[in-house]
């Protein structure tokens, strides 16, 4: 088949599931932590990790071919993307591929037609109560989502890190943090600042505080948000329908004192065709989120008014995500 045959691009999307869903087994079991400085034969790693031998060397012979892992003389040896499906790599993306692999993810995109047809959350035809009432009620698929936001915030945090200035911020809230890794990098890279996580009581619980970072539990549709000086919040607005989002920003608003920034990290929608990671995310929060959207600046600017705020600047990072500075209205 020519680059140039029309049928191309439609096999190969109709296919793709095949090399992502070889990806996903492979971090489940674990492959890439038993790969060292030396390639490895797959009847090695099979024995490893329980696996055949036979199908194991089918699977990472395809991923070879996609560039993660390398065969060599009959064995398999990483590239610089295998690696990154080490459990001990300081940029590991091993629980973010876990993730999407899990069978509820996977059970959701099966009724991504539910979610065209009717505009309701694919994932509703699964749990009506949406993904985050799922995951209350399964702790171990919560741990490995909340270790997968983790896994992809590195890039993230680096760049909010390096675009944005927080020297003279006394007090700062992450709102919706969950584990927070954001601002405990931040709160790393401006000693002279204190920080306040909140997010939900069973999410925080296992949270130990510290002289510099309050824990501090609770609903931002219902309880009173921190008294702060700036307010992080990533990739929590997209999450949500534009009432939710409205109310959410709202109770910022609210608990802001007049001179506080908020600091909203998400990845603006694109107003012109072509492709961009804000396009792929946005089917993503379509099949997993009630309401959930990737928005344009002219959008986020709507929801800020709403909430009696306006959108002061959008600062790009060197990831897909922006910082779009918010201030009191």
């Amino acid at each position: 088949m020519s680059a140039n045959d029309p049928r191309q691009p439609v096999l190969q999307l109709a296919t793709g599931y095949w090399i992502s869903r070889c990806l996903h087994v492979i971090a489940d079991l674990g492959v890439a932590d038993h790969i060292e400085e030396r390639p490895q034969t797959a009847q090695a790693l099979a024995s490893a990790v329980g696996a055949d031998p036979g199908a194991l060397a089918r699977v990472l012979r395809a991923l070879a071919a996609h560039g993660v892992f390398e065969e060599v003389a009959g064995a398999f040896a990483h590239t610089e993307a295998s690696k990154l499906l080490r459990t001990d790599h300081d940029r590991s993306q091993r629980a973010f591929v876990r993730m999407m692999g899990m069978p509820v993810h996977w059970q959701a995109y099966a009724h991504l037609e539910h979610a065209v047809r009717t505009g309701e959350a694919a994932m509703t035809v699964i749990a009506p109560g949406g993904t985050f009432e799922y995951f209350a009620g399964h702790p171990e698929e919560a741990r490995l989502f909340d270790e997968a936001m983790t896994a992809k915030s590195h890039e993230q945090i680096a760049g909010v890190l390096e675009a944005y200035d927080f020297s003279g911020v006394k007090r700062i809230a992450d709102i919706g943090g969950g584990r927070g890794h954001l601002l405990r990098a931040v709160l790393a890279a401006n000693p002279a600042a204190t920080g306040v996580l909140f997010d939900l009581p069973h999410v925080i619980e296992p949270l130990a505080p510290s002289d510099r970072l309050t824990v501090l539990g609770g609903d931002f549709f219902t309880d009173e948000l921190p008294q702060c000086d700036a307010y992080l919040l990533m990739s929590v607005i997209h999450d949500w329908g534009d009432r939710e989002a409205t109310a959410i920003l709202s109770a910022v608003r609210g608990a802001a004192p007049a001179h506080a920034k908020v600091l909203l990290l998400e990845m603006p929608m694109p107003e012109q065709p072509g492709p961009h990671p804000a396009k792929f995310l946005d089917i993503e929060m379509l099949a997993m989120t009630r309401g959930g959207q990737e928005r344009t600046r002219a959008q986020y600017e709507r929801l800020l008014k709403g909430a009696g705020m306006r959108l002061a600047r959008v600062i790009p990072t060197a990831s897909p995500t922006s910082i779009l500075e918010c201030v009191p209205a």
